[in-house]
């Protein structure tokens, strides 16, 4: 399995996070990793790249997104 990085794009995995407006499937990138192991993900509008949510995520959550 390979190891996610700072800036890789990733696809949610999981239905955790939709009352942050956030459902599996979406795209966001990784904007921090945390010694813990989180991973600070980013999800933004793709019309216009205004900034949808922003939330820590653990690695089970994402999948790299080719």
């Amino acid at each position: 399995m390979t190891e996610i990085q700072q800036y890789d794009r990733v696809r949610i995995v999981t239905s955790r996070f939709e009352d942050l407006g956030v459902s599996a499937g979406m795209r966001g990138y990784v904007v921090e990793t945390y010694p813990d192991g989180e991973l600070e993900i980013e999800i933004s509008d793709s019309t216009n790249g205004e900034t949808i949510a922003l939330f820590a995520a653990r690695p089970a959550d994402v999948e790299l997104d080719a």
